[in-house]
């Protein structure tokens, strides 16, 4: 199992118990009004020139919509080599060489709602779903997560 940095959070991964599919499209996750605006708003651009742009513009253009929809006070969002949460410093950690939108929000999911991963998939799946659902259906389920097909 992949493991985030900060050895607290490494020993609460260990603990968790991840949701299925059924659990986490179960019931729609009550997205707010401002939450889909500014993802809408963001996805407009992001998506402009997106198969001529690097990773790395991509990972900024990630950053700039996980701070966008951050409460106060906003994480710190560091590059790494794979996707996590670290509670204690209230980092989120991006992938560098895997630039992944719902990756990116299922983090954020952890920012906003804890270390429930119930709750940080459905956040994450609910808003990628009605935000890129031309994505979505490119996706499929194995366990927990969405891959490419």
């Amino acid at each position: 199992m992949k493991k985030c940095a900060d050895s607290a959070f490494n020993f609460m991964q260990k603990t968790i118990v991840y949701p299925n599919k059924e659990q986490i499209l179960e019931t729609p996750f009550k997205l707010s009004k401002k939450t889909l605006q500014i993802t809408a708003d963001w996805k407009k651009n992001y998506l402009k020139n997106i198969k001529q742009k690097s990773e790395n513009e991509k990972l900024t253009e990630i950053t700039t919509l996980i701070l966008a929809l951050s409460a106060l006070p906003k994480p710190c969002v560091k590059l790494g080599t794979m996707y996590c949460y670290d509670p204690v410093g209230k980092t989120i950690f991006l992938d560098k060489h895997h630039p992944s939108v719902i990756s990116a929000l299922h983090e954020l999911g952890h920012c906003l709602y804890g270390n429930s991963e119930l709750e940080a998939c459905r956040f994450s799946v609910w808003l990628f779903k009605t935000i890129f659902p031309e994505f979505y259906q490119k996706l499929s389920w194995v366990g927990h997560l969405l891959v490419k097909k």
